[in-house]
């Protein structure tokens, strides 16, 4: 009687000791659960855009200038914006003149001028005339060192200017204007001026671009040289130096459909410059030459875009 009743109150305890045991965890297990906040977020869609010449440039170094400079120099060639900020060497004969750069040892030759993927050197010479090239007209603007042969074709052996277009997609209506006149210390008859106009328009689906720019500079410097004919002051100036450049770019992006983009860019330039006498040349003698330079440039490009496929058809 009494070892049944001892079995009885054992068997209490144990059960009371292992319905603890389970509730306890149990009671854990739900306190956790509904301490626990849902932390799910939805982030917008990334897209991530990565250019040929970056893909295709394995142990080449690129630098982007930066838009806050471009912007000052909207109104000037190409060969003032590198000559100042570009970590290149830039040979210039002056303003308006003709201006060739060299990259690591080689030629002027040995650099390629791209131009949204289009390489616009000279095909005579092989020579690009970056005081020809505006900086206004283009979005960005990069400088590539090393051999980028493969890339650009033959020749770019030192490195390449890289200039692109890109659209800009819901952004509204935009335009800008801007003027700049240019004179050295105590030579108030170099008389500079440049002049730049941009509007642009960004829809959802469409996106247009308007660029103008416009230089000229008289160049009439004085100078000092002995035993000339024009004064007996021994000063001579620097006649027949007159330049002047004019162009424009346009611009069109058509996204058909999230899959499909079409694009067209047209740039025209005229450029006209009298060529100076040199220091013993007569004025009398003198034939007054001058270069013209006019230029049509026209691109066009298709994208399709299919998950992880990309096709690009391009011509010029």
């Amino acid at each position: 009687m009494f070892q049944n009743e001892c079995f009885a109150f054992l068997s209490k305890i144990s059960f009371r000791r292992f319905s603890s045991a389970l509730f306890l965890p149990l009671a854990l297990g739900v306190l956790t659960a509904m301490g626990q906040v849902d932390s799910t977020m939805n982030l917008s869609t990334v897209q991530v855009v990565q250019y040929r010449s970056q893909v295709l440039s394995v142990g080449l170094k690129t630098k982007t200038i930066d838009t806050a400079i471009t912007n000052i120099f909207k109104g000037q060639s190409l060969s003032e914006l590198l000559s100042n900020y570009g970590p290149v060497y830039v040979k210039s004969n002056g303003p308006g003149n003709l201006a060739t750069t060299a990259f690591r040892g080689g030629s002027s030759s040995h650099t390629a001028l791209v131009w949204n993927g289009f390489n616009i050197n000279n095909s005579m010479n092989g020579l690009v005339d970056l005081s020809l090239i505006p900086v206004g007209l283009n979005d960005e603007i990069s400088v590539q060192y090393g051999a980028s042969t493969s890339l650009w074709g033959s020749g770019a052996l030192g490195g390449a200017i890289l200039l692109n277009n890109s659209p800009k997609f819901n952004t509204g209506w935009s335009a800008s204007v801007g003027l700049q006149s240019t004179h050295f210390e105590g030579l108030t008859v170099f008389n500079g001026y440049s002049r730049n106009l941009s509007l642009s328009y960004g829809s959802r689906d469409l996106y247009i671009s308007l660029k103008s720019f416009g230089q000229s500079s008289d160049n009439d410097y004085p100078y000092a040289q002995e035993f000339i004919e024009e004064s007996s002051t021994g000063i001579r100036r620097n006649l027949h130096a007159w330049n002047r450049s004019e162009g424009m770019l346009a611009d069109l992006s058509w996204k058909i459909s999230n899959k499909h983009l079409l694009s067209l860019h047209y740039w025209f330039q005229d450029a006209y410059r009298e060529i100076p006498r040199t220091l013993n040349a007569s004025l009398n003698a003198y034939n007054y030459p001058f270069l013209k330079d006019q230029t049509h440039r026209t691109s066009i490009n298709y994208s399709w875009i299919e998950n992880e496929w990309i096709l690009n058809v391009r011509s010029a």
